[in-house]
């Protein structure tokens, strides 16, 4: 049985979830990149990417993988913080991986993983 309590959580995430994809939105933008030029990027779908800036409820992978792809740390679209110049993919990857360290061991090692793949271009085919 859902409380008040319930509905407020979920309108608070509800609105936390809109204030990412607004923030991804306009870096995106800043950036001067087209949402498919940035799904191909991230290899997510386009639909994923709609989703998260429409402030849907996606993948922590989708997510993390569209900040890589356009260059911003993952913290940025939890908060405000000054703009700062685009980071290198290196100093990206490592405040992802110090930004991590709160998750399960599993989940932290297929996140390092990830960005070490996006760091060195990709899957190798």
């Amino acid at each position: 049985m859902m409380t008040d309590s319930d509905d407020d959580l979920d309108r608070r995430v509800d609105q936390l979830l809109k204030a990412v994809g607004d923030r991804f939105n306009k870096a995106r933008n800043d950036a001067e990149i087209g949402p498919v030029t940035l799904a191909d990027e991230a290899r997510i779908s386009r639909n994923s990417l709609y989703e998260l800036e429409a402030g849907g409820n996606v993948k922590l992978r989708t997510l993390l993988r569209a900040a890589l792809a356009l260059r911003i740390h993952p913290a940025d679209l939890f908060e405000d913080r000054p703009a700062a110049e685009r980071s290198t993919i290196t100093e990206v990857t490592t405040a992802l991986a110090a930004l991590l360290t709160a998750l399960p061991e599993g989940i932290r090692h297929a996140a390092e993983d990830l960005a070490a793949e996006l760091a060195d271009g990709g899957p190798q085919a």
